[in-house]
């Protein structure tokens, strides 16, 4: 089954993506786009499943020959904030999933990592340090940031961005766009728009103040930032942006997979074990029998200075009919830790666009 492929891809420290998964399903569109529409959804293993694809192709679609807004983003972006709500924490990303060339770019996944190389990527995408320009490079850019307001767990970070979960009742939103003038700013909570404001600049920013409601999911209560495009298409709003989501909880996040030993990296890679709270300690890395994922060292809060390189980026990975599983993206070669060399001849890695 799909879930078997999943765990076994993901034992094996893959990264495992779902892509266009809600894109022209059979039962309105019939035979229109064969194999694109995610039909096994039903054998999906979330717990196996890192990253979600929520616009395909850009905000802006070409179907029929004609350059419409995108339909299949907002039942994507539903799928995913579903699945955060129960408590399947899924980083968002996008892909032109262009096969010639022309409209590659179309959209942009913006990953926030601690240098350029396939393994600070791959952890940043695990940690969901990432967010989506839905107009590629035409789109805004935005930078979030969460601190306390109240009290916060005294082993927890007292900062955070973008797929990080703060251990606090409440928190001061701090979100800056550039390039987003005469667009809005959204506000969601738990997947449900709570606050709107226009972008009156390009150099724009502001707060918002958040708060942890105790009946949310299992993942804690969580804030996204959209950007919305109200002019390009009158009549619709495009999502120009969508980032991954601040958390507040009352404990932890789970921690992000350690897929190397201790020390595989070197030092000169530039990426610490115990880069996230805490030196967990451990040496081997192994699967968890029960989920199929490797064993985890390094909560997903962060503490401590963010990193500070933002890279452009599509998912490296094999596709199959909405199904991706990113495969050599570490290093095969320890004398080779950064994984800069890029991948050998015999490599079967491929870029899911």
């Amino acid at each position: 089954t799909l879930g078997d492929i999943q765990r076994a891809a993901a034992s094996e420290g893959a990264l495992v993506s779902l892509a266009h998964p809600t894109l022209f399903p059979p039962e309105v569109f019939g035979d229109t786009c064969r194999g694109c529409y995610l039909e096994a959804i039903e054998q999906v293993d979330w717990e196996a499943t890192e990253l979600i694809e929520v616009v395909t192709e850009g905000v802006l679609a070409e179907i029929g020959g004609t350059e419409v807004p995108n339909p299949f983003v907002d039942t994507a972006v539903e799928l995913w904030e579903e699945q955060l709500r129960a408590g399947n924490r899924l980083t968002a990303v996008s892909g032109s999933d262009d096969k010639e060339g022309d409209r590659y770019g179309s959209t942009i996944t913006m990953v926030r990592a601690d240098q350029l190389s396939r393994t600070a990527v791959d952890r940043a995408l695990r940690r969901g340090h990432a967010y989506v320009r839905g107009f590629g490079q035409s789109s805004p850019t935005v930078e979030v940031t969460a601190t306390p307001t109240g009290p916060a767990a005294t082993d927890g970070p007292d900062e955070a961005m973008m797929g990080d979960t703060l251990v606090a009742d409440s928190a001061e939103l701090d979100v800056g766009v550039s390039g987003g003038g005469g667009d809005f700013l959204a506000l969601r909570r738990d997947g449900t728009e709570v606050g709107r404001v226009p972008i009156d600049s390009d150099d724009f920013a502001t707060t918002f103040t958040i708060t942890r409601d105790p009946a949310s999911g299992p993942l804690g209560t969580f804030w996204g930032i959209e950007v919305l495009d109200v002019t390009t298409a009158p009549g619709t709003e495009l999502r120009t942006v969508i980032t991954n989501p601040v958390f507040l909880g009352d404990t932890p996040a789970e921690p992000v997979p350690q897929l190397r030993p201790a020390g595989y990296y070197g030092e000169e890679a530039g990426i610490q074990q115990d880069d996230q709270q805490g030196d967990q300690g451990d040496t081997d890395a192994g699967a968890d029998p029960q989920s199929g994922r490797p064993d985890e060292d390094g909560p997903r809060t962060t503490g401590g200075t963010f990193p500070v390189l933002i890279l452009l980026v599509a998912v490296v990975g094999l596709g199959v009919g909405g199904f991706v599983v990113g495969r050599r993206l570490f290093p095969t070669d320890p004398t080779d830790p950064t994984g800069t060399s890029g991948p050998a001849e015999e490599d079967d890695t491929t870029t899911h666009r």
